[in-house]
């Protein structure tokens, strides 16, 4: 499914998953199975000038990782965030890891404790950054919505959850 719907960035994409194979037969004791995924990452890797010889820090490797830390415990939450920016330094107008920056910067906001007379927040403009990205995001909607609400701004956060449904 990956290869069929991100042909032109399968290897990039692909990495990841890789890397958790290996891991995962490592420790089931499988080592040449680890070490197949360990030739594949190793072959993948070579296309990129900056890369080790496992793994290659590309905006698609700190995506998926913010999003692996996203869902973790909060105390990632921080760790997720730099992920997401270093993705996104190399690639703006990636809309998937926009969505997990600005759900890091809503969950961080949440935590400590963001000043009720504030009109915006981060993550309220990263939601629009989102939406301006792609207009029918629907999660995106029902979360800047609900950061709205905690703002008073009931009137856009209505029309936000209409529209999302």
């Amino acid at each position: 499914i990956l290869r069929e719907n991100h042909e032109d960035k399968f290897d990039k994409r692909i990495i990841i998953t890789y890397g958790n194979y290996a891991w995962v037969y490592y420790h089931m004791g499988q080592l040449t199975e680890a070490q197949s995924y360990l030739d594949r990452l190793e072959t993948i890797c070579k296309q990129f000038p900056d890369a080790s010889r496992y793994t290659a820090m590309i905006p698609e490797v700190y995506g998926e990782k913010g999003w692996s830390l996203l869902s973790s415990a909060a105390q990632y939450y921080e760790e997720a965030k730099e992920c997401f920016q270093k993705a996104l330094e190399e690639d703006p107008d990636n809309v998937e890891w926009n969505d997990g920056y600005a759900i890091v910067l809503s969950r961080l906001e949440t935590f400590s404790g963001t000043p009720e007379k504030c009109e915006s927040t981060q993550s309220m403009k990263q939601f629009r950054r989102v939406l301006e990205l792609d207009p029918d995001h629907g999660e995106a909607m029902v979360l800047l919505a609900l950061k709205l609400q905690e703002f008073n701004q009931i009137e856009e956060a209505l029309e936000l959850v209409e529209k999302a449904l």
